[in-house]
């Protein structure tokens, strides 16, 4: 069996008077990508992780009929995250990729990354009700 390097392309259109299809953006695997049935690239690493490590991820790159190469203009936001903690199963860190072509229609694409405990470690929470890495497995400096 084949694994594909890239996700499917992604085209969320946005109404517009435009006759082309509107941009698309595919976002590489990665050594550890996974396409997920929402059409997110998702990624799985274990803590710790260091600040570094975000950036070596694949980038995008943006096509459109009529444009041609949008890949200069795609734009990245990343959702506000502390990657010393390990993130739930329902919020990981979001990498937002967007691009807009020449008649106004927008493209996203979403790369989710989710932080892992260590093995043989499980997330626990802290005295703020916040995710924290259990040790040696157990739950430390959680009141109780």
């Amino acid at each position: 069996t084949s694994r594909s390097t890239t996700a499917a392309p992604y085209g969320k259109i946005d109404e517009g008077e435009s006759e082309d299809a509107g941009p698309r953006i595919e976002l590489p695997l990665g050594v550890d990508g996974e396409a997920s049935e929402l059409g997110a690239v998702v990624h799985y690493r274990t803590l710790p992780l260091l600040k570094s490590a975000l950036s070596q991820f694949p980038g995008a790159t943006a096509w459109d009929d009529k444009d041609g190469n949008l890949t200069a203009a795609v734009e990245l936001r990343v959702s506000e995250t502390d990657i010393s903690r390990p993130t739930l199963s329902d919020t990981p860190i979001v990498f937002r990729y967007t691009v807009t072509d020449s008649d106004g229609n927008v493209a996203t694409a979403e790369r989710r990354l989710h932080l892992l405990c260590p093995d043989g470690e499980h997330i626990c929470s802290d005295d703020s009700d916040l995710p924290i890495c259990s040790s040696a497995g157990l739950c430390l400096g959680v009141d109780f």
